[in-house]
Protein backbone atom coordinates (compact mmCIF):
# COMPACT_ATOMS: atom_id res chain seq x y z
CA UNK A 1 0.00 0.00 0.00
CA UNK A 2 1.22 3.50 -0.86
CA UNK A 3 -0.16 6.92 0.05
CA UNK A 4 0.41 9.86 -2.28
CA UNK A 5 2.20 12.58 -0.35
CA UNK A 6 2.58 15.09 -3.19
CA UNK A 7 3.10 15.54 -6.90
CA UNK A 8 6.30 16.92 -8.37
CA UNK A 9 5.81 17.44 -12.08
CA UNK A 10 5.08 14.09 -13.70
CA UNK A 11 5.99 12.16 -10.54
CA UNK A 12 3.98 11.17 -7.48
CA UNK A 13 5.97 11.07 -4.25
CA UNK A 14 4.42 8.31 -2.13
CA UNK A 15 4.93 6.97 1.36
CA UNK A 16 5.08 3.23 1.94
CA UNK A 17 3.61 1.51 4.99
CA UNK A 18 7.20 1.32 6.30
CA UNK A 19 7.54 5.11 6.11
CA UNK A 20 9.86 5.20 3.10
CA UNK A 21 9.32 7.66 0.28
CA UNK A 22 9.19 6.36 -3.29
CA UNK A 23 8.63 8.11 -6.61
CA UNK A 24 6.14 6.76 -9.13
CA UNK A 25 5.53 8.10 -12.63
CA UNK A 26 2.15 9.80 -12.76
CA UNK A 27 1.41 7.90 -15.96
CA UNK A 28 1.08 4.67 -13.90
CA UNK A 29 -1.63 6.15 -11.66
CA UNK A 30 -5.37 6.43 -12.24
CA UNK A 31 -6.34 9.89 -13.54
CA UNK A 32 -8.37 10.67 -10.39
CA UNK A 33 -5.40 10.06 -8.04
CA UNK A 34 -4.69 13.00 -5.72
CA UNK A 35 -2.68 13.84 -2.63
CA UNK A 36 -3.77 11.48 0.14
CA UNK A 37 -4.96 8.76 -2.26
CA UNK A 38 -4.22 5.20 -1.20
CA UNK A 39 -2.73 3.07 -3.97
CA UNK A 40 -2.47 -0.67 -4.45
CA UNK A 41 -0.28 -2.26 -7.12
CA UNK A 42 -2.23 -3.75 -10.00
CA UNK A 43 -0.58 -5.16 -13.09
CA UNK A 44 2.00 -2.64 -14.29
CA UNK A 45 0.23 0.27 -12.60
CA UNK A 46 -1.79 1.09 -9.52
CA UNK A 47 -5.44 1.28 -8.50
CA UNK A 48 -7.12 3.40 -5.84
CA UNK A 49 -8.22 1.82 -2.57
CA UNK A 50 -11.17 4.10 -1.83
CA UNK A 51 -12.33 2.17 1.23
CA UNK A 52 -8.92 2.44 2.92
CA UNK A 53 -8.64 6.11 1.96
CA UNK A 54 -12.03 6.83 3.57
CA UNK A 55 -11.07 4.87 6.69
CA UNK A 56 -7.85 6.86 7.03
CA UNK A 57 -9.61 10.20 6.45
CA UNK A 58 -12.26 9.36 9.08
CA UNK A 59 -9.52 8.46 11.57
CA UNK A 60 -7.73 11.76 10.97
CA UNK A 61 -10.99 13.70 11.33
CA UNK A 62 -11.75 11.85 14.59
CA UNK A 63 -8.30 12.71 15.93
CA UNK A 64 -8.71 16.37 14.96
CA UNK A 65 -12.10 16.52 16.67
CA UNK A 66 -10.69 15.04 19.88
CA UNK A 67 -7.74 17.47 19.87
CA UNK A 68 -9.92 20.55 19.37
CA UNK A 69 -12.36 19.55 22.14
CA UNK A 70 -9.61 19.63 24.77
Amino acid sequence: MLIIDRFEGDTAVCETTEGQMVEIPRSLLPPEAREGSVLLPEGKGYRLDLAEEERRRAGIKNLQNRLWKK
